[in-house]
């Protein structure tokens, strides 16, 4: 059974009959079942559309998906066996079953010729999809909605999440000026944390430990930031200068 979480379980059996009462304990190891590599997707952009291909684990027997649009993004959750693709303009976002190549599910765009869908980011089960019109809800493997993040009227939109322990972190644009904040909701109720105003838009996020996230960000003039954001105090350091550019 693949989805069985690994560790050291103690059992108790309580037994009585009505005057004596006895109890014995035991304890018992779960092994994980080890992740393997079985695929690589690749997608290649074009002008108004993208292939995507399907690779084994030594790049080899090619296979097509289907899909056609232009992406946003790629994701994959590894308990179920998904696949998920973000459409960007005029484009759905699907979800592949990985054992046999097949669509599962589909959320459809506007078709009104602007981005519907802005992101993704994937964990082990569930997948948080990023909407231009600023919501961020998390699926799970059959397509329904599970958490919805949005709280309020909001003129800013997601750009990049990441979920640990029991947060979930979005860096968001506003959507008429430079302005960016940096987001974190109760994982399982959505519920906004805490918010605060920052210069940059995160690219990608990292553990650093159970109370600090590493961001890596691209600030409003173009030059790279190494940032660490502290749960405790909902606060920004930075460890190190990055050298002249982008990241």
């Amino acid at each position: 059974e693949p989805h069985l979480t690994g560790g050291e379980y103690h059992l108790t059996v309580i037994v009585s009959d009505g005057s004596n009462t006895t109890s014995t304990g035991v304890t018992i190891f779960i092994n994980p079942l080890p992740l393997t590599k079985k695929y690589f997707y690749f997608a290649t952009e074009g002008t108004t559309s993208t292939s995507i291909t399907r690779y084994d684990s030594v790049f080899s027997n090619p296979q097509p998906l289907n899909f056609g649009g232009k992406i946003c993004g790629l994701g994959s959750t590894s308990w179920y066996q998904r696949l998920y693709v973000g459409g960007e303009v005029n484009a759905p976002f699907n979800a592949y079953n990985v054992a046999n190549h097949v669509q599962t599910w589909s959320l459809q765009d506007l078709g009104a010729g602007y981005p519907y869908f802005v992101n993704l980011f994937s964990d082990t089960k569930l997948i948080y999809v990023g909407y231009q019109d600023g919501r961020l809800i998390s699926y799970d493997f059959t397509g329904n909605a599970v958490v919805n993040y949005q709280t309020g009227s909001s003129s800013f939109y997601p750009v990049k999440e990441f979920v640990s322990g029991n947060y979930c972190y979005c860096g968001t644009n506003d959507f008429t000026s430079s302005a960016h904040e940096f987001r974190r909701y109760d994982k399982n109720t959505g519920v906004q944390q805490s918010n605060i105003s920052v210069t940059w838009t995160p690219l990608a996020m990292g553990n650093k430990s159970s109370s600090e996230l590493y961001v890596l960000a691209n600030d409003n003039s173009g030059q790279g930031k190494f940032c660490v954001y502290n749960t405790t105090t909902n606060s920004f350091y930075y460890p190190m200068n990055l050298p002249a550019g982008l990241v």
